[in-house]
């Protein structure tokens, strides 16, 4: 009977460890990807910009997104409004979703979508 036990009891403890290694993971590299993803999930249009571009927001004060530089190639990724969009010369739009022209691009400027008329905000 206590063998049983045992081995029940190594098996929970091991099943705890492998649950906390995959939260530390997820806070960590591991959830790079989880981030991008949910930071699209926000974005209504996603724009690839030049280093001018980037420079300009950076000037007007805009701070690039974290999980940017957690990637490799790191990238500047900014959420900006669309008068700011408008006035950032040479910016070509792409698909909102992980796509190989998404992650080629080192300078990326994210709308997020405006809420509808009569949602609470």
């Amino acid at each position: 009977m206590s063998d049983i036990l045992h081995r029940r009891e190594r098996a929970i403890r091991e099943a705890v460890l492998i649950r906390a290694w995959k939260y530390r993971q997820r806070n960590h590299a591991g959830g790079a990807w989880y981030r991008l993803r949910r930071t699209l999930v926000d974005a209504a249009e996603v724009w690839v910009l030049d280093e001018s571009g980037a420079e300009l927001l950076e000037r007007a004060g805009s701070k690039a997104l974290a999980v940017g530089s957690e990637l490799i190639p790191a990238k500047s990724m900014y959420v900006i409004t669309r008068a700011q969009l408008e006035a950032i010369p040479n910016r070509r739009p792409i698909a909102v979703r992980l796509s190989a022209e998404l992650l080629a691009a080192r300078y990326l400027a994210l709308v997020p979508h405006e809420p509808a008329a009569g949602c609470l905000a």
